[in-house]
């Protein structure tokens, strides 16, 4: 990984659907550079896709919230995860190594009642100990479902 492959990297993270003509005007290469980089990227994992940010409250949402949880002792974290991803309003699922927590999601949220509702379902999950919340009034959020697969 070198800098040009860096400076791809971020420009790409800025706009994913930039053209690589444009990216390489900006970074000072040819486009066939940017193009063929980009490829091998994606072809060695670096790149696993693209994402679309969408502007939750366009459709409906007011905000996002972090969704911290323990689980019980002796449940494994995959069947609190896999009921998770069952949630339609809940975007991003990881397992958490090494802090309080075992587990984060993050959703977005129609409203308190919505955000009640949702807290009430995870904490009635038999492998759920403990949840706790974060709540954002920004309802941006890239979403990429497959991202979640991987992590």
């Amino acid at each position: 990984m070198d800098k040009i492959n860096f400076e791809i990297l971020r420009e790409l993270n800025r706009n994913a659907q930039a053209p690589f003509s444009q990216i390489a005007n900006k970074i000072g290469v040819s486009s066939k550079t940017v193009q063929e980089r980009f490829k091998k990227m994606v072809a060695d994992g670096t790149i696993l896709g693209s994402t679309i940010i969408i502007d939750g409250s366009k459709i409906g949402f007011d905000g996002k919230v972090y969704i911290g949880i323990v689980n019980k002792a002796g449940f494994d974290k995959a069947v609190t995860l896999k009921a998770l991803e069952s949630m339609s309003n809940i975007f991003l699922t990881t397992e958490s190594m090494g802090g309080t927590l075992d587990i984060l999601a993050i959703a977005m949220v129609k409203n308190l009642d919505s955000l009640i509702t949702m807290i009430g379902k995870i904490r009635k999950m038999p492998s759920v100990e403990q949840v706790r919340v974060d709540m954002f009034t920004d309802a941006c959020f890239p979403v990429l479902r497959e991202i979640r697969k991987g992590l």
